[in-house]
């Protein structure tokens, strides 16, 4: 494990795509900022162990779900790149994301 200290305000970043920042340090506590891609899950293990029946399959069937809804949508893209008409592209996407909010 790499240990690095930070000053408030100082950052470390990891690869090229991420960047962790001391946002504000109090007392005993630190708050971060964490930039990330998109695509990059960012969690805090002690509030994801802690949710009532909330296990790991739980969350990888989450993840395997939302994978499959941002290839849903991506698919309507693609017919929109194709020639749909963007009323049926919408149309499309309202279906997918409705789908994921319910």
């Amino acid at each position: 494990m790499l240990v690095l200290g930070r000053k408030q305000n100082e950052s470390i970043t990891i690869g090229d795509d991420i960047r962790i920042l001391v946002v504000d340090i109090q007392k005993n506590k630190v708050r971060l900022g964490i930039e990330a891609p998109v695509d990059l899950a960012v969690h805090r293990p002690d509030t994801v162990d802690k949710k009532p029946g909330q296990s790991r399959v739980t969350l990888l069937q989450y993840v395997a779900d939302l994978r499959r809804r941002f290839v849903a949508v991506q698919s309507c893209l693609d017919a929109f790149d194709a020639g749909t008409p963007a009323d049926e592209v919408l149309a499309g996407i309202r279906e997918v994301t409705y789908a994921a909010s319910h």
